[in-house]
């Protein structure tokens, strides 16, 4: 069994490998959006930029980045940005908000 440690070290060196083969299939402007996100969320917004995903998780993924990628379930159900064009559409929403449309 690893250590904490060592498990620590495969995670560096996987998340290292992961960012090398994202920097082979994105555009260099592309990749420059990954700087400064938090690594359970470069899979998916690695797939919101290669195209590889569906429109609601594009939605999830635009309002995670909204929020600053924390508590992103209650901050984004909660959201009383009203003036975004993905309010409506927003996910983690309360049955009383869906019902107030």
């Amino acid at each position: 069994m690893m250590s904490r440690e060592e498990m620590n070290i495969a995670a560096v060196k996987n998340q290292e490998a992961r960012m090398a083969e994202l920097k082979k299939r994105l555009p260099e402007r592309s990749f420059k959006t990954l700087e400064g996100v938090p690594p359970r969320f470069i899979g998916r917004l690695s797939k919101v930029l290669t195209g590889n995903m569906s429109k609601k998780m594009m939605v999830r993924a635009m309002c995670e980045q909204c929020v600053g990628w924390e508590f992103t379930t209650e901050l984004i159900g909660n959201c009383k940005s009203f003036v975004c064009a993905l309010h409506p559409f927003r996910p983690h929403q309360t049955l009383s908000d869906v019902e107030a449309k």
